[in-house]
Order: C-alpha cells, then structure tokens, then sequence
C-alpha cells in the first residue's frame, strides 16, 4: 500500500514557491479552467503579501514578535486559500494529468488499493445523548486500524425490554446501520425509553465481512 503523503510543502519557503508556481500558471490558464477571477485574485493577493513579509521576517530589523505573528497568520490564510482551490477548481472537474504537473502536483493515482476481508475485531461503547436516543463510539478491539479493509464498521442493535431475555447471537439482531465514522446516534422511539439496547459490531469491506465483536448492551434514556 502507497503511504500517503501531504502534497503541500512543509517549510514556508517550498509553499511560497508552489503559490508563486500557480500563481505563474493560473495567470496563463486560470480562464480556459473556469476558475473564478475573483477566487485568484484573492489567492494572488495572499501570496503577494506573504512574499513580502516573509522577506521581512528574514531581515533581523524587522524581525519582531508582530511581524512574525502577522508572518503565521497570512501563511495561513494562503495555505487555506491553496488548498480550497485545489479541492473545487482542480480536482471537481478533475485537471488532466500534465495540468495538475504544472502546479507541482502529482497526477491522479489511477491504481486501486488493494484491500482483502477485515480481520479486526471492534465493539460498540454506548453514552447518552437525550431523550430516547444513545451515542454509539466503535473502538478497534483487535486488529490492524489503519488497514484499508478495517475501515467500515456495520452496527446491528436490537431492543428488549427488561426481564426479556440476552441476545445470545448475531442472528437476534434486528436493526443495523453503517458507521464509517467512529460516532454514531441512534434514535429510539420515546416508548422504547427504559429499554435495554444490545449492540455488536462487524466490520465490512464491500462484500467481505470480519469477525464479531461482543454484545456490548445499554439502558435507552
């Protein structure tokens, strides 16, 4: 699996080349990108300026707590600037390849990730949120979570009332829902409250499915 890597520069001079790079390019194809001229004008604003207290920030006269506070800030606002255009103008509608190389990016990875069934293990930790519902945390209880396939959990819960018996499989279990995100919310009906909910994880990649996590179970506010 390629490792991942940030494609904005990580010292202050390397972003202020790549900005000074678009800004060249965006001068040239900016239009025929569709790119709204108020968007680069903004963006050339932002470079212009940081340029030049950058500059400033070199020469030891004018090195001062401001000028260096004001340096961060406007470095900021053009890392921001850079990299909402990158998401709205170059990539949706995406740029050709020999585009984006003028910007000092790279070209798409056209290469799927291979993936394969999920081997990891999760569980469903519950806490409240209000009335009738239930916050859902899925936490890795074994398992690999930085692996591609480890990455989508499937939530199945069921509802019984109190004195009913356990689940005692992933068979009673009613209702599911997907979680790609850690934390989830499930809403009950009001006349579920006082219930108990029983929970327990699997984790799926597309139709390959992991191993089952424990019952976890929680009284329904």
């Amino acid at each position: 699996m390629t490792k991942r890597i940030d494609w904005w520069p990580r010292t202050r001079i390397g972003r202020l080349e790549m900005a000074k790079q678009w800004v060249d390019v965006l001068a040239e194809h900016g239009s025929s990108w569709n790119i709204p001229k108020e968007n680069v004008a903004n963006f050339n604003e932002l470079v212009q300026t940081a340029e030049t207290i950058f500059h400033d920030v070199q020469n030891e006269n004018a090195n001062t707590t401001v000028a260096r506070t004001k340096c961060a800030e406007v470095f900021e606002q053009m890392t921001a600037a850079a990299r909402n255009m990158k998401r709205w103008f170059f990539h949706s509608p995406p740029l050709k390849d020999h585009e984006l190389v003028m910007l000092g990016l790279k070209p798409h990875d056209r290469i799927p990730t291979a993936t394969g069934t999920p081997t990891a293990q999760a569980i469903a930790e519950t806490f409240l949120k209000g009335i009738a519902q239930l916050g859902v945390n899925v936490v890795y209880r074994t398992g690999n979570p930085d692996d591609p396939a480890n990455k989508v959990f499937r939530v199945y819960y069921v509802v019984r009332a109190s004195g009913e018996a356990a689940p005692q499989g992933p068979g009673e279990f009613t209702n599911s829902f997907p979680a790609k995100r850690r934390e989830s919310l499930i809403q009950f009906d009001y006349s579920e409250s006082g219930k108990i909910c029983y929970l327990i994880v699997q984790i799926e990649n597309e139709k390959r499915k992991g191993p089952w996590g424990p019952i976890t179970s929680a009284l329904i506010p």
